[in-house]
């Protein structure tokens, strides 16, 4: 008692511990270790369903992967490859058409010749009087050629300079047959109708 007032026993002021103490660590570390038991038996059952050694299957899995690497990047390369080989081609045939384009544009314009002149012998390319030749006897051998028509041979340049494109035609007062298109070879004289 102090100054007559009675006073109570003083509790101690404790904190209490929240963690349960030993015994719920205990419950969570069995637990732990039960789960991860149950995983292992777990896969060891499936891997042993499939057929797969425990110890091959991260290995086997590991190559498939590389295997599957190395191929999306065969595959990739040969794509690449592949695109830049059409893109080289593509652009080696523009630059060949391109090219002919100007060697076609740089040829002498076609010109067309009378029998007349042929028979005057006032044509003076040998080329074209040649063409001339050939042309009419390969007309009198398949039974066409008449002495009172006026044949007309346009006489188209080629790239080759042996060679020519002619167009026939029977030319007369009232209007022009045409008698068709033939390829002409200077050196083997000789005519292909096409």
């Amino acid at each position: 008692m102090v100054n007559g007032v009675e006073q109570e026993p003083k509790k101690e002021n404790k904190v209490r511990d929240r963690s349960g103490g030993p015994i719920v660590w205990f419950l969570i570390a069995l637990m732990t270790v039960s789960i991860v038991a149950l995983m292992i038996i777990y896969r060891n059952t499936w891997t042993s369903k499939i057929g797969i050694p425990q110890e091959k299957e991260s290995s086997s899995l590991i190559r498939q992967e590389s295997v599957s690497t190395d191929q999306i990047m065969e595959s990739e390369s040969t794509t690449l490859h592949e695109t830049n080989t059409v893109l080289s081609q593509n652009e080696l045939e523009d630059e060949t058409q391109d090219s002919l384009r100007e060697q076609y544009a740089q040829l002498e314009e076609p010109v067309t010749y009378s029998i007349i002149q042929y028979n005057q012998e006032t044509i003076e390319d040998l080329h074209v009087e040649r063409a001339f030749d050939v042309l009419m006897d390969r007309l009198k051998a398949e039974g066409d050629f008449y002495s009172t028509v006026d044949y007309r041979i346009t006489v188209f340049p080629t790239l080759d300079p042996n060679i020519s494109n002619l167009a026939l035609d029977e030319h007369y007062a009232d209007g022009t047959i045409h008698k068709g298109h033939y390829r002409f070879d200077y050196r083997a004289k000789e005519v292909t109708k096409y």
